[in-house]
């Protein structure tokens, strides 16, 4: 869950990004509903400056939740009927990816190890918990269409 504050700064990012984006194809930014765009003008950090650089890639300029809030808006707004499905299958294959069969439930929010003993030597393997594959693989998604 974001801050307020951290709504207010993503809010600076993705307008800045949208109005270089009304710059190069203003056909795809004027499907944004205005009362979205208004309500991030309204609620935007006044006092957050962000460059924004066109010669390098978005994604490594924004935060987090300025991705996930971009993508967002590409989905609901700009995308075509046939792209929307094209991501929804691969966010359904991704999704199918995640066997939780075969993931223990019991360690969310901590570090799994597992010791395992080979003629008096022991190995420690760490397993990634459930919380970090699916955090993995939202952020690829994400990083797919930004």
């Amino acid at each position: 869950m974001y801050s307020i504050k951290e709504y207010q700064k993503a809010y600076v990012e993705v307008l800045t990004v949208l109005e270089y984006l009304k710059e190069i194809d203003k056909e795809d930014y004027d499907k944004i509903p205005i009362d979205r765009i208004k309500h991030m003008e309204k609620e935007k950090d006044k006092d957050y400056c962000f460059k924004f650089d066109k010669d390098i890639l978005i994604k490594n300029q924004v935060c987090q939740l300025s991705k996930e809030l971009i993508a967002y808006i590409y989905f609901n707004y700009i995308a075509s009927n046939s792209k929307r499905i094209e991501i929804q299958r691969k966010k359904t294959q991704i999704n199918n990816e995640i066997n939780l069969n075969n993931i223990e439930l019991r360690p969310l929010f901590k570090e799994k190890e597992i010791k395992k003993q080979n003629n008096n030597t022991a190995l420690i393997v760490r397993k990634k918990t459930i919380l970090e594959i699916i955090k993995e693989k939202m952020k690829s998604i994400i990083d797919r269409f930004v």
